[in-house]
């Protein structure tokens, strides 16, 4: 899960706290780390914050409650007077009902992979991805952890759909070579939580409608 970084001169060593109790704190940090990297050519330096591992403070450390707010929302499909109205829920369902086949997830920036786990929980075959490898190796390493001592925490949400399953992917996705890498079909569903600057997100909702 990424913020939006943009040129900062450095400051003089030791002027951070390691662990910024103020949002501002972490911001102004988080912009002197990247300082006038280009937007495209961050890749690098997202991962030099995962390889350190002292300063992630955009990771909380559990899903994003609004991603659990929307698997969990309904509304109501018929809005015509006098006709019974029926609740639905907001996002698709993980499995398709006519052909059984179950539905894919992608949580691009995913982390340490909270949200892909959530996202298997409810029954999608869930992908994360991350431009760090250093996150990826974090990321399977928690679900390792989760899978043998809490389970109970991320427990199948439907037993008659069934559980999805967790995949972590190494790319940029500004570029389609990672692909490949989940057997290169499509996406039925998409969670994005600022993975990257403003001025990237049009070619973001761009990529996103073509996967």
């Amino acid at each position: 899960m990424h913020s939006e970084p943009s040129g900062r001169a450095s400051p003089p060593p030791g002027q951070f706290n390691k662990h910024p109790k103020h949002p501002s704190e972490a911001r102004e940090r988080l912009l002197t780390h990247f300082g006038s990297t280009d937007p495209k050519d961050q890749g690098g330096r997202w991962d030099d914050l995962w390889k350190e591992g002292d300063f992630l403070p955009w990771d909380k450390g559990f899903p994003n409650p609004a991603l659990h707010e929307l698997l969990t929302t309904h509304v109501f499909s018929n809005r015509q007077k006098d006709v019974k109205e029926e609740e639905r829920p907001l996002v698709p369902a993980p499995v398709n009902t006519e052909t059984k086949r179950r539905k894919r997830a992608l949580v691009p920036g995913c982390g340490k992979g909270y949200d892909v786990v959530l996202l298997a929980s409810y029954g999608y075959d869930a992908w994360g991805l991350e431009v760090s490898s250093h996150a990826i190796e974090l990321a399977k390493k928690w679900t390792r952890e989760v899978e043998e001592n809490e389970f109970h925490k991320y427990e199948t949400i439907d037993k008659d759909i069934g559980r999805g399953s967790v995949n972590f992917v190494l790319g940029d996705f500004f570029k389609d070579d990672w692909l490949k890498e989940t057997g290169g079909t499509e996406f039925d569903l998409i969670y994005d939580y600022t993975v990257c600057s403003n001025e990237l997100y049009p070619r973001l909702a761009f990529l996103m409608s073509c996967v």
